[in-house]
């Protein structure tokens, strides 16, 4: 029979949020003395969900409400780890009512924080990680949850686009549309636009990129346009049209439109 060291260890970890929307933190003297999630070994014949409840209660005493898978990690050597290791570790989103936290002796403090304070404090590779992975912000933001579009619809302004020596010279008309994929969650709460996408400050920072850059191609504006939109974390989906009025002889206009999500955004 080979090794458990022989082959990587199915591993989960709780990304834990309680009522307040604040995330539960254990310091790991096997992490080095930072920051880390519960986690631990899936156990031969149990279910990724009943390892993530067992390990759970074992690890802080509390009880999970439901859970969201967030991704899968493969994680080789960590060097903040105390020993050579790999797991393929299955991260998932908890849900608790409680943050009464009874910890066993594999962690020597805990912290309840959000996510900003999160990314401030010192975690241990794999968490942090996660914390920076898109899926992690979308479950967070509550994606599925209250969605809904911005819309910027036909934003007319004269700029430089095209390719023919006078279009290069001479600015002319351009019409953009912009739907953005988002949700209203804590908008609908607050009542407060940053919340929410401020879609007066979109118009206005696109017609300046794409003012300034002076484009040849639509194809080109549409695609930075749709970068510059996904770099709101909050942002989950992309649909940017540009049209260049009577640009052919007979048509209303030409155009060019993309649809893009932030699964398949580049980055």
């Amino acid at each position: 029979m080979s090794s458990e060291k022989s082959r990587p260890l199915v591993t989960v970890a709780a990304l834990i949020q309680n009522r307040d929307q604040k995330l539960l933190f254990l310091k790991s003297p096997k992490w080095q003395g930072k920051w880390a999630l519960p986690a631990g070994k899936v156990e031969y014949g149990e279910s990724l969900s009943e390892a993530i409840h067992r390990e759970v209660m074992e690890e802080t005493g509390l009880k999970l409400n439901r859970i969201s898978e967030i991704l899968v990690q493969e994680i080789s050597n960590p060097s903040d780890f105390h020993e050579p290791a790999h797991f393929i570790s299955h991260g998932y989103l908890a849900m608790t009512d409680s943050t009464e936290v009874t910890r066993n002796h594999e962690s020597v403090d805990h912290c309840w924080v959000t996510l900003d304070e999160a990314l401030k404090i010192d975690l241990n590779s794999p968490t942090r990680d996660m914390l920076d992975h898109p899926n992690t912000s979308n479950l967070l933001n509550g994606t599925g949850v209250n969605m809904g579009r911005v819309i910027v619809d036909r934003l007319e302004f004269d700029c430089i686009i095209g390719i023919l020596p006078e279009e290069r010279v001479t600015p002319q008309p351009l019409r953009l549309t912009i739907e953005l994929e988002t949700s209203f969650k804590q908008a609908r709460a607050t009542e407060d636009v940053k919340h929410t996408v401020d879609y007066f400050q979109l118009a206005q920072t696109a017609q300046a990129l794409i003012t300034e850059r002076k484009y040849q191609l639509l194809e080109t504006l549409v695609e930075e346009v749709a970068e510059l939109c996904f770099e709101d974390a909050r942002v989950t989906g992309a649909r940017i049209r540009a049209e260049k009025p009577k640009a052919i002889p007979g048509a209303q206009c030409s155009a060019v439109e993309i649809c893009r999500n932030r699964a398949r955004n580049p980055v």
